[in-house]
This record gives structure tokens, C-alpha cells and sequence, in this order.
């Protein structure tokens, strides 16, 4: 998830700028992420809801009738992390695909990470234009329906609704409207993607992923070669990954995972995944991938609901109990013991997919 410094805690709480978009005393709309990352905090900073109309389900509840809306500006909808971005486009891309005659504009954080908006990028021809922030308040047509996912990161509701139906809900939609096959990210299948260069090409592999955006939720690096002897034995396939990992059998193809778009290709391609909570376990279950996926701090109902080959591994403790990141060192301590333990039982790796 998100990694708000102290400046999202401390300064723009105390001055209640929290809950959704600000805007700045020359008219131009900001993330609260993007200003905690600007040089220069942006002048006469307040909330984009007191300038102008608009929806956002932190502050009430909505629900649009999206058969009738013509142009839809939302801004944060790819969020700032590739798991959070797969899952929300999961749920626009249905939205689209049902209403065709739909004008998105969705308007991207200035700072997100460049794997987050090469996604954009990819997903563009099936959700629409995009922006990146700031951007005039007096860009957005006056006519148009707006929705504000600022800092949805730290919204309750995040913490509380399985992904997906977080999204729906942020986006005005209940999630039973759409498509079963939308929950499971499916939209990934229609993207055009590099194959893995050769052998891995036209040779099968376990691929391992058990690296993530905050070092609490990664795997132990002193798991990790345990992790990758276990995979090759059960398996019986070459394993390979993006992390630099002393074991035999193991393959690191980071030379060959540059962007978003090969990273997906990687995965798109495997026969199983073995991850940790992470964008790739939302990748893989867009392409039906068998997945193991440990979870040390999330619930794994409210990241891997809806993942029918998903297999998950709550490695939970309570001092971790939803936290998305941290950088104590004993919680992190914590979080790795929880790894090292789950490899002195046997593993429920699931079966591999079709060759």
C-alpha cells in the first residue's frame, strides 16, 4: 500500500486535510500523496470538496446510476501501489465494457511509481484518457460527475471490505452488479503482452515473488532459499523470480522484468506462483494462475476473495494485525519469524496449471 510520511500524518491531519483531494490557492487539484512529496508544500492548501461538487464515499456513501452519466473524472483511481491499481481497474474496466458510451478521465498521482503508471498505460484503451495531477480545478467541466479516491489508502473502509468491493463501493457501483469475472481481475487477459524470452519461452517454471512494495510483507530473506528448494522439489520445475536468491535451481530473470508490462508477461506464463501479499497475487489470479500467497499482516479474506486458484497461507499475528507497512524493527523481526515458522510444516502447495 501507500507510504505517507510523517507530513500526511502529522500536517495535514492537524489541519483536516485528510479523507480526499486538496486543492491549493491557484486552482489546482492535489493528492495529499503527491504533496507530501512536492520540494515546496503547494499554498493555501484545502479540501477540493469545499470548492467544488463532488462524490466521495470516505466522507458519504453514494451510489451512481452509471447507464446515465456521460464524462466521469476520477481522480486516484489507480492509487499508488500495482495491487491496489489491478483491482481498481478490474472494476472500471467492467464499468466500461457495460457502458460504452462512457468518457473516463482518470486523474493519476504526480509521484505514483512508474510500475503503476505503465499499468495506466496498458489498461488506457479499455478504461480511457488519462491525466497526471496536479491539474486545474477549472479542467473538469462543471457538467461532468466527479469522484475523489485521494488517500483511499487510509479510509476504514479499506481495511474492512474485501479489495474489489472496496473499489465498486469508492466508485458509486455495488460489486454484485458486475461481472464475476471482473472480481478475479480478468481485464489482465485482454492486454498485449511480451512472452518470457528463451527457454523460458517454451520451457515451464515456478515463478517466486516474494518481494513487495513494504519490506513488512516480504518474505524472509533467509526463507527465501528454503522456499525455492521446496517449489523445485514439489513441482519438479526450474524456478525462477526477480530477487537475487543463492539456491540451486533458482533462476533470477530480473534482467528480463524491466516493466510493468514484462513482469505481467512473466507471470501470465508461469505454472504456479508462490508470493507473499503483493500485486502479483492479483496479477496471477487475473490469469488463472495456481498461487500460494502468505499473508503475515492482512486478513487474506479481504486481499484474495474471489481468487478461485487462490490458496492462502495466514501466517498472521496479532501485533501485526492490518498493518500495510511498517519500519519497526521488531514488527519486521515479527514478520519474518512468521515465514521461517510456516516452513517447519508441510505447505499446501497447490496443484500446477496446464502446461
Amino acid at each position: 500500500m501507500s507510504n505517507f510520511p510523517a507530513l500526511h500524518d502529522d500536517t495535514l491531519h492537524a489541519a483536516g486535510l485528510t479523507g480526499g483531494s486538496l486543492v491549493c490557492a491557484d486552482g489546482l487539484i492535489w493528492l495529499p500523496y503527491d504533496v507530501t512529496r512536492e520540494p515546496e508544500t503547494p499554498r493555501g492548501l484545502e479540501a477540493l470538496a469545499g470548492r467544488r461538487p463532488l462524490h466521495c464515499a470516505s466522507k458519504v456513501p453514494f451510489t451512481l446510476d452509471w447507464a446515465r452519466l456521460r464524462e466521469v473524472h476520477i481522480l486516484n483511481a489507480s492509487g499508488v501501489a500495482l495491487g491496489d491499481a489491478i483491482v481498481a481497474f478490474s472494476v472500471l474496466s467492467a464499468l466500461k465494457a457495460r457502458h460504452p458510451h462512457l468518457e473516463l478521465v482518470i486523474h493519476q498521482a504526480r509521484h505514483a511509481p512508474a510500475s503503476v503508471r505503465q499499468l495506466a498505460e496498458l489498461a488506457r484503451p479499455l478504461i480511457g484518457e488519462l491525466r497526471l495531477l496536479p491539474q486545474p480545478v477549472a479542467s473538469i467541466p462543471p457538467d461532468a460527475t466527479l469522484i475523489d479516491l485521494g488517500d483511499f489508502a487510509y479510509w476504514p473502509a479499506f481495511d474492512e471490505l474485501p479489495m474489489f468491493d472496496f473499489f465498486a463501493h469508492a466508485l458509486g457501483t455495488h460489486p454484485d452488479t458486475l461481472p464475476a469475472s471482473a472480481r478475479r481481475n480478468a481485464w489482465l487477459q485482454r492486454l498485449d503482452l511480451p512472452e518470457p524470452p528463451p527457454p523460458w519461452r517454451d520451457d515451464a517454471y515456478a515463478l517466486f515473488v516474494p518481494l513487495s512494495s513494504s519490506p513488512l510483507r516480504e518474505i524472509a530473506p533467509e526463507a527465501r532459499p528454503e522456499f525455492v528448494s521446496r517449489m523445485a522439489d514439489f513441482y519438479g520445475l526450474p524456478v525462477v523470480g526477480c530477487a537475487e536468491i543463492d539456491a540451486p535451481r533458482y533462476h533470477c530473470v530480473a534482467g528480463h522484468s524491466r516493466n510493468t508490462a514484462q513482469f505481467l508477461g512473466w507471470i501470465r506464463a508461469a505454472r504456479v506462483l508462490v508470493t507473499t501479499d503483493t500485486a502479483a497475487l492479483h496479477a496471477a489470479a487475473g490469469f488463472d494462475i495456481p498461487t500460494l500467497a502468505g499473508f503475515v499482516s492482512i486478513d487474506p479474506a479481504m486481499r484474495a476473495a474471489g481468487y478461485p486458484f487462490c490458496t492462502a497461507l495466514d501466517l498472521r499475528r496479532p501485533a501485526l494485525h492490518g498493518l500495510h507497512h511498517s519500519e519497526d524493527p521488531a514488527l519486521l523481526a515479527l514478520a519474518q519469524s512468521a515465514w521461517n515458522e510456516a516452513l517447519k510444516r508441510e505447505l499446501p502447495w497447490p496443484a500446477p496449471g496446464p502446461a
